[in-house]
């Protein structure tokens, strides 16, 4: 007798597109499976006008490679810039910054930035939405700093293709990434049949995530997106299996 027919499991990525594309490669790279990906951006990051006088002097801080281009455009790249992980190092290298590079997430960056103890100002380059509290946690620890809103997250809603899935049989992987993203993602799913794993990057990510409350819920032990990746290469014989 030939063995029932099993859907092939679908990762849906809810990145802003370049993230997304990006972390749907280091999935092709890194993990053994094979995956349908669906990319469904829930956020969409849109540069905003900076004033000259934002700028400031001293060091730049990017948790995010959103923030690297507006904010070179407008206050140039001729100072150090403290970056959170390898990828936005790596847009801030090209943008022509002089990187000091974190371990890939904002804890472990503030940390760096303590221990180094960089003179002058500090100017956290950010988006309009944050997970981790930059500026007041340098503050605490004797830095002088401050925000420059360098871009604004759109929000948007779940694509028709992204919804069709979630209403099938198929298992739907789902890493998530930030807070805003685990609320829109809860907000604008309108049905779900799909057996539903969600791996959230951060505790804070999965207390978001509990209108699902019949779905696998896994947070990584870093969060980062190696740490993501390294939940994923654990659920990927449990979900192939359902």
């Amino acid at each position: 007798m030939a063995k029932p027919h099993r859907p092939r499991p679908v990762l849906l990525l809810t990145r802003p597109e370049q993230d997304a594309q990006r972390f749907a490669q280091m999935v092709t790279r890194e993990l053994d499976v094979d995956w349908r990906v669906v990319v469904s951006p829930l956020i969409a990051p849109a540069p905003v006008k900076i004033e000259a006088c934002a700028c400031g002097a001293g060091d730049v801080i990017f948790t995010s490679q959103h923030a690297v281009a507006p904010f070179a455009a407008a206050c140039g790249a001729a100072r150090v810039a403290w970056c959170v992980g390898a990828h936005t190092a790596a847009v801030a290298r090209a943008a022509g910054f002089d990187v000091k590079q974190g371990p890939g997430d904002a804890k472990g960056l503030l940390s760096l930035i303590a221990q180094l103890r960089p003179t002058g100002p500090l100017i956290h380059a950010r988006g309009e939405h944050i997970a981790h509290p930059i500026v007041p946690a340098l503050q605490a620890a004797g830095f002088q700093a401050q925000d420059v809103l360098c871009y604004r997250q759109r929000a948007m809603d779940l694509s028709a293709h992204a919804q069709a899935v979630l209403a099938q049989q198929a298992p739907v992987i789902a890493p998530v990434f930030s807070p805003r993203t685990a609320s829109i993602l809860c907000e604008s799913v309108l049905a779900c049949t799909a057996p539903l794993y969600l791996v959230a990057i951060s505790t804070t990510v999965a207390k978001n995530l509990r209108a699902f409350s019949g779905a696998y819920v896994q947070v990584a032990e870093t969060p980062t997106a190696a740490g993501i990746l390294q939940v994923l290469a654990g659920l990927a014989h449990r979900v192939d299996a359902t």
